[in-house]
């Protein structure tokens, strides 16, 4: 079977290419994820000059005022040793197939490192994520093929020829140049009769951390790392999609690829609700003790939602984080009811910009602000629930 080794930047969990690497396992594959870099989550004045990305602002310890919490996750810039350290593992490796999670904030230093995937001979490479679907070619002067939307089939069936040594070139999804030309081939529609989030044999797949200048292999759910994340928190997804349109933000983005393919594609696909519980049981038998959904919303029908809060409560009990989303919720308090009583602790509000008219006419997010604050009050008159406000600072339209 193949060996497929997967690099994420900057990412807590790297929930993708854990999905992906679910997917390859089903089929038998080796999988290892290079977890290359973790957010950084340091308050320092230097990332106030020099911003990558939009701020969060917590309420929990200072209802009376606002205190940024997080900002600029990111920004600390990987060093010459560790892109070095990258290509050194690799080649360790000797992995058949090399895939890149890519976002476009990295655009500028990107091609360090599929420079040193290159070291390893007769591996194939492949760039996927955010920034790849969106902008292949970007990335086909650099990387073997590009894979655009979700990559789970694809993968696969790039894992099985390579494997078998036959033709990649017509593999759907994947994108390519060829002759000084770029090659873009048919999407397929995404099997959801498939739910590649959690498997009982995640372990198989080793994990590798390059972070401060070292690189160490690590237990698969970071449980024996403490910094920047704790080893309590559990990271999952409860679907897919998002209703929302947001410009600077590629959730509610994807089912456009796949419109001008043909493929009608929901807005929000959700996971059966026994496979979410599932998989908490498991984090919770494992020691965790909170969970992070992050959907981009948590949003699905009034009925999935009161029945996985319900389901939630009776068998899992842990606390957890989502964001909900205001408009449905202002519609149907008992949604937010529901999610307490099961153990919703802590909740996002975005509010992006100050101004509605910045908001509606760039960031094409429609919400007035009278439903945020509404929607804001209405969480903070539950008693003792974080709140977390999300701002875009640096913005260059204010």
């Amino acid at each position: 079977m193949a060996k497929i080794i997967l690099i994420g930047l900057y990412d807590n969990w790297t929930l993708g290419l854990r999905t992906l690497s679910n997917a390859l396992l089903s089929k038998g594959h080796s999988v290892g994820i290079i977890h290359f870099k973790l957010p950084a989550m340091h308050n320092q004045p230097f990332f106030l000059e020099h911003t990558r990305q939009y701020q969060t602002l917590n309420t929990l310890h200072a209802p009376d005022k606002v205190v940024v919490q997080w900002y600029n996750t990111d920004a600390v810039m990987w060093t010459h040793n560790e892109v070095h350290l990258l290509g050194d593992l690799l080649e360790k490796l000797q992995p058949d197939i090399i895939g890149l999670s890519t976002r476009c904030v990295y655009e500028k230093d990107i091609f360090d490192l599929t420079g040193q995937m290159r070291r390893v001979k007769g591996a194939v490479t492949i760039a996927g994520g955010h920034d790849a679907s969106f902008r292949p070619e970007h990335y086909t002067d650099h990387v073997d093929y590009v894979c655009i939307g979700e990559g789970e089939e694809a993968l696969n069936r790039l894992a099985e020829s390579v494997d078998l040594n036959l033709p990649c070139k017509n593999i759907p999804n994947l994108v390519y140049k060829e002759n000084g030309n770029i090659i873009k081939n048919p999407m397929n529609r995404p099997d959801d009769s498939q739910d590649y989030f959690f498997r009982d044999d995640m372990d198989l797949v080793d994990h590798y951390l390059i972070e401060f200048q070292k690189m160490q292999q690590v237990d698969h759910l970071f449980r024996n790392i403490t910094f920047p994340l704790k080893d309590t928190d559990y990271f999952t997804f409860a679907g897919r999609g998002c209703t929302g349109k947001c410009t600077f933000c590629s959730a509610g983005q994807f089912q456009q690829l796949y419109h001008e393919y043909g493929h009608f594609l929901k807005t929000r696909r959700m996971r059966p609700i026994k496979n979410i519980i599932r998989e908490v049981i498991d984090a919770k038998e494992k020691g965790f003790k909170k969970v992070y959904f992050l959907d981009s919303f948590l949003l699905a029908s009034k009925s999935y939602l009161l029945r996985f809060f319900e389901a939630y409560e009776r068998d899992c009990g842990l606390p957890f984080f989502a964001q909900l989303q205001p408009e449905q919720v202002l519609d149907n308090p008992d949604i937010l009811e529901a999610a307490i009583r099961a153990g919703m602790d802590e909740i996002v509000i975005g509010i992006q910009s100050g101004s509605e008219r910045i908001n509606k006419e760039i960031f094409n997010r429609k919400m007035s602000h009278a439903k945020v604050l509404r929607f804001a009050k209405m969480c903070s008159a539950k008693g003792n629930i974080k709140l977390d406000y999300h701002i875009i600072t640096h913005n260059p339209f204010e």
